[in-house]
């Protein structure tokens, strides 16, 4: 229950006071000095006052980063420790079908209410009671009306955000639950040369059907009818190397810029594009330097063009195909800077540096592109075609910032690139964040398996986990099948904290769809478990 902390009295690996070792003499008196952390304590139940078991219980402090977590046991009964004093805001994770929901009875971060801690006290009766929430349920078939098994169904809520997720069972049947509200429902049929469409049989989301939830109903008879889509195929090339594999080229619908298919090139630079409806298209070929390490060659839209706006619209008649949609990509520009504490200037290391790009009209700015300080507080992003882009760093304990010195992604200043050049210069200067500073590095318990951050995520993640002693460990991915999809650790391990990223790949190192999984941390006896969103 003690807040942990970096020598001496510190609270990050930047600001900590570095020991000198002369070999073989001893250093000696270095002391820490630990102080006893807040907790938060409640209880969770159903509307008519049953416990519910196996709820997690999320603490974050109020920039939104998360401190630290609980889980309801077989009577309701949570307990959150190790929190330094100050403001926090809780929320519920479950998989039982109730409503999620922030504290007090609140439906956003925002408007949750404040949970005030004074360490080393206790802050009681901070209690959640659940809803069970309402059931969408459906059967997809062929056109001949023949079952389809393992096809992922999507609830998303009208601002596009994931829901919840289910598959269909040998029958094509599915369920998913604990929602309230309105959603649009769509069928993700991967790995087949299936279509996928919204409800009600539309292919993109302005014309999707809106289908309406209440809590504790059930609204039946939410089918999908899949047909067989056309295909683009084409190779990928490298000007100098000739063909590249692994990268990941995506078909966009031209009228709307929704992403709706796409595939990976093979070792030959070819990829096939499967499960497209009659359309209009606009093809992108992206090559990921985050598992491929190709940190060379930048992206492309057919044919040969910079951005969405300049791109060729190809028209695909299901179930068509047509061929030769080649890419040969160049070499990519640069954006390097630094990053600094903005109190004394110091360099901060391993602080993340996002780099944001105008997709298409249907998604916006993303951030596609990724770099991290070394210890000179120097990053660079690469991979980047000429164009404009926005920059932000980021690190546990620090506050978020936008180049140049932006606090949000509105006013933060464009930035220039062009194709084999370098953008110099783009700092950041962090300044500690108020809770957080005293809490980073934080809230891991001796055997513990954190949130993984950032969460939901689209190209990687990070896992954080700690044992106590030297023991053998697994760490397995699972689909909401109960599918072991890839395993990141399966050997002995020292006591100690651990902090890995996974890039969304299954075991054959291949880009997992959509979709909600869970991670499972085994060691010895002891065992956990958390959910993880991966947005493609």
């Amino acid at each position: 229950g003690y807040i942990d902390e970096w020598y001496n009295d510190k609270t990050d690996f930047t600001s900590a006071d570095t020991v000198y070792v002369n070999a073989p003499d001893t250093t000696k008196n270095i002391d820490f000095q630990l102080q006893l952390g807040g907790a938060i304590a409640g209880r969770i139940t159903d509307m008519s006052g049953v416990p519910i078991s196996w709820v997690d219980i999320d603490v974050y402090d109020l920039n939104g980063d998360w401190v630290n977590y609980g889980w309801s046991n077989d009577s309701g009964y949570y307990y959150v420790n190790k929190l330094p004093s100050g403001e926090y805001k809780l929320r519920t994770w479950n998989g039982a079908g109730y409503i999620d929901e922030w504290y007090n009875d609140k439906t956003d971060f925002t408007s949750a209410d404040t949970v005030y801690v004074n360490a080393p006290d206790t802050t009681k009766n901070i209690d959640f009671q659940l809803q069970l929430g309402g059931v969408i349920a459906g059967r997809v078939t062929d056109m001949s009306g023949n079952p389809i098994s393992g096809v992922y169904i999507g609830a998303l809520t009208l601002n596009k955000n994931w829901a919840i997720w289910g598959s269909t069972n040998d029958s094509g049947y599915y369920w998913v639950g604990g929602l309230n509200g309105e959603y649009k429902v769509k069928a993700y049929p991967w790995g087949t040369d299936y279509v996928s469409l919204y409800y009600n049989n539309k292919v993109n989301w302005d014309s999707a059907d809106t289908v309406s939830v209440l809590p504790g109903d059930t609204t039946k008879g939410i089918d999908f009818q899949l047909y067989i889509g056309g295909k683009i195929k084409g190779n990928v090339y490298s000007a100098a190397k000739g063909p590249l594999q692994d990268v990941e080229v995506y078909a966009f619908i031209s009228s709307t810029g929704e992403w709706l298919s796409g595939d990976w090139s093979d070792s030959l630079g070819a990829y096939t594009i499967s499960g497209l409806p009659t359309t209009n298209y606009k093809i992108w070929a992206f090559p990921d330097a985050w598992w491929t390490n190709d940190t060379i060659h930048c992206f492309e839209w057919y044919q040969d063009k910079d951005n969405w706006n300049d791109a060729i619209s190809l028209s695909i008649n299901a179930p068509d195909s047509i061929t030769g949609i080649d890419f040969t990509l160049e070499d990519g520009g640069h954006i390097k800077g630094n990053v600094y504490r903005k109190d004394d200037l110091t360099p901060i290391e391993n602080a993340y540096v996002y780099g944001w790009m105008w997709i298409t009209p249907f998604y916006g700015w993303l951030d596609f592109f990724e770099a991290k300080s070394d210890s000179t507080g120097l990053y660079s992003i690469n991979n980047l075609r000429t164009g404009q882009y926005k920059a932000s760093a980021h690190k546990s304990g620090y506050n978020e910032q936008w180049y140049d010195q932006k606090s949000d992604s509105t006013s933060a200043d464009l930035m220039n690139v062009t194709t084999g050049d370098t953008t110099p210069s783009i700092n950041f200067y962090l300044g500690l964040s108020g809770i957080q500073e005293k809490t980073a590095d934080k809230g891991i318990r001796k055997f513990a398996l954190t949130q993984n951050r950032p969460n939901p995520f689209t190209n990687h993640t990070i896992i954080t986990f700690s044992i106590p002693k030297t023991t053998k460990i697994s760490l397995k991915i699972y689909n909401i099948c109960g599918q072991v999809v890839n395993t990141l650790v399966d050997e002995e391990k020292k006591a100690g904290i651990y902090s890995l990223n996974w890039n969304g790949v299954n075991k054959k190192g291949k880009r997992l769809p959509s979709g909600i999984y869970f991670y499972r941390l085994k060691a010895g006896n002891a065992v956990k478990v958390r959910k993880l969103i991966m947005l493609r």
